[in-house]
């Protein structure tokens, strides 16, 4: 097996950085906000990723959140309902349907 780095494979260093930046992942920090999403109508949460500064911050689909940080949206979201935030019942029934068995 090759690797990336084989002087033999005539691998430019624009693929080698092209590869390391697919191959980085972003860590949630917190969530700190939501909303539904004014376009697509989808709920979204705002995420501080663990590195980066608030201003940084992204709004990101609820759906896909889940699947990747279920634990961390599931407590944020009883966070929200226990506050009675306007968006907790979306939220929470969002998540009462897409429950992993």
């Amino acid at each position: 097996m090759r690797y990336y780095d084989d002087s033999k494979l005539n691998v430019s260093e624009d693929i080698k950085a092209q590869f390391s930046h697919d191959n980085f992942s972003y860590e949630v920090n917190e969530f700190n906000g939501s909303r539904v999403n004014p376009i697509t109508g989808k709920l979204q949460l705002s995420v501080n990723w663990k590195g980066f500064s608030t201003v940084d911050d992204t709004w990101e689909d609820l759906e896909n959140l889940y699947t990747d940080v279920p634990v961390l949206v599931a407590n944020y979201i009883r966070r929200l309902k226990s506050e009675n935030h306007i968006l907790a019942d979306d939220l929470f029934k969002f998540i009462s349907a897409n429950q992993k068995s």
